[in-house]
């Protein structure tokens, strides 16, 4: 049996050969920036596509959007496109947005969609450094750098792995997390990969001609690249988990980007723009945010002691200092919580939904509160609106659960599929569920017998549960080829993942009558 499994997957990586040779020789092209020729498997439309399928997941896994301050988004939104307009690509349907996240960070679709956290503006100095960034997240986009690791991942049989995001089952808690499930994982991975070194030189240098042409001052590349090395030498937390990450900062982009800037000059009797008055105007609100977020991550901290009042209290004060925070309403709705005030945990967070009603985390949050008061109709409702905006495990195992309890197997399995794909004990949890519902009507996917004989010729079953559920108990209709029916009871529980012999008591059989024996499996009982 292993050397047929050996073979099989031999053979599907022989016939795999003439196909990736088929995209190597048939998908070449020209990169629209460089001018260099490369492999390009994907084309422009499957880059807008691809694009506009992910933003909305992509910016969920994010923090999603920045609700409550439509003039800074305006603004980032004109300086984007002032950059994307000069680019080799300004076709493309670019878009920009910043996310609620205090994390110092700013990505970029395939097809032009932008994004940057508000983390970050608060970071940078002026509308020129903020030119940099953006005309750099631009660069990804115009020379195919989303697409380029996707097609890496291709001929490289890459797996994709779903976003640690969204709350556990167990307390409501930003800082908890589970994964992103289905086609969603695509640009939550494509925005969490790191770029290589030559794709970063390539943004900043396009990046910096992109941000001249619009009339910027790209010193500023300069100056954005000298902070962000001596942050990251600091070893600043939010900065490597952020940015850090995925746009590692080097003295050799410095260096790079210096000789770039020293090329360029302004035309005569003009002047760079740096635009540091009316960046400063347009952040100062986020000064209050970021003041007011302070205190919820004391506060989320408090929490994770059980200082429940501490953390009330630190909420109240964030919403003193910025009462447009809808983080500042969802840590009061953890701490009222983890009380045991479910009346209190609901209304909290429905003022933070209230504030912020795209934010797929505060519907999974309020369901977990619904279910615990015992209001099934009013969480799944949550939860499924939690899940069009982005698909977790957590909710697709609570909304499994769901769908157990009313008796519908289907709905269950199909949600329990979704959740099974965490690689943490949710998915081995939601896969043992998937297990309990589906192995009574169809072993065969799970349990294999191999039949043996002692020596005196007994028939022997070794079976093997290939499950995540433990089989408690079952009965096994064995027919030799005498046409005599055998009734065999399973008493003893095999484990998931797990193995045991049954001695049956039939024989004495030869090899070729154990061989011919027919087998099935009734009345099975899975357990936990």
């Amino acid at each position: 049996m292993r050397f047929f499994f050996c073979a099989r997957r031999a053979l599907c990586a022989l016939c795999a050969l003439p196909i990736m040779l088929m995209l190597v020789l048939q998908g070449c092209g020209v990169n629209p920036v460089t001018g260099k020729r490369e492999l390009q498997i994907y084309g422009e439309d499957w880059e807008r596509s691809i694009g506009a399928q992910q933003y909305q997941p992509t910016q969920q896994s994010g923090g999603g959007r920045l609700e409550g301050y439509p003039e800074l988004t305006q603004y980032v939104k004109q300086v984007g496109q002032r950059v994307a307009e000069v680019s080799h690509r300004p076709e493309l349907p670019y878009d920009f947005v910043v996310l609620d996240s205090d994390v110092p960070n700013a990505w970029a679709l395939p097809g032009g969609k932008v994004a940057i956290n508000w983390g970050l503006l608060t970071e940078l100095q002026d509308e020129a450094e903020l030119a940099a960034v953006l005309g750099h997240e631009v660069t990804h986009a115009t020379a195919r750098h989303g697409a380029q690791q996707m097609e890496r991942g291709i001929l490289t049989s890459v797996a994709v792995v779903g976003l640690q995001v969204g709350l556990s089952q167990s307390e409501l808690d930003k800082t908890t997390r589970s994964a992103v499930v289905g086609a969603a994982a695509v640009g939550t991975n494509l925005v969490l990969t790191k770029y290589g070194r030559n794709a970063e030189l390539e943004a900043d240098r396009y990046g910096i001609e992109y941000m001249v042409k619009a009339g910027y001052d790209p010193q500023a590349a300069v100056r954005l690249q000298q902070t962000f090395v001596r942050l990251k030498d600091g070893k600043q937390s939010n900065w490597l988990e952020g940015l850090f990450s995925t746009h590692p900062p080097s003295e050799e982009r410095v260096a790079a980007n210096q000789r770039l800037a020293n090329q360029y000059s302004p035309p005569s009797g003009v002047q760079w723009r740096t635009g540091k008055r009316d960046y400063q105007r347009q952040i100062k609100p986020l000064l209050a945010l970021k003041k007011s977020a302070g205190k919820v991550d004391e506060g989320y901290k408090a929490l994770k002691k059980k200082r429940t009042q501490d953390a009330l209290t630190l909420a109240n004060q964030a919403l003193s200092i910025d009462p447009r925070n809808a983080e500042a309403n969802a840590l009061m709705a953890a701490a009222y919580y983890q009380e045991g005030d479910e009346a209190r945990a609901e209304a909290s967070m429905s003022k933070a939904i209230k504030k912020k009603d795209g934010f797929y985390r505060y519907y999974e949050d309020r369901a977990q509160i619904r279910m615990k008061q015992g209001d099934t109709s009013g969480a799944r409702a949550d939860l499924e609106r939690s899940t069009r905006l982005l698909p977790t495990a957590n909710a697709h195992f609570a909304l499994g659960q769901l769908a157990m309890n009313a008796g519908d197997s289907r709905a269950a399995i199909s949600h329990f599929k979704l959740a099974s794909q965490d690689k943490s004990k949710l998915g081995q949890r939601a896969s043992a569920n998937i297990a309990k519902l589906d192995l009574p009507q169809n072993p065969g996917r799970y349990v294999n017998i191999q039949k043996l004989l002692t020596r005196d010729g007994e028939l022997v079953l070794r079976i093997t549960n290939n499950s995540d559920a433990t089989i408690q108990s079952a009965t096994l209709l064995i027919q030799p080829p005498s046409g005599r029916t055998f009734t065999v009871p399973l008493n003893q529980a095999i484990k998931a993942r797990s193995s045991l012999d049954l001695r049956t008591g039939v024989g004495p059989l030869s090899q070729e009558a154990a061989g011919s024996t027919a087998l099935s499996m009734r009345q099975i009982q899975v357990g936990g």
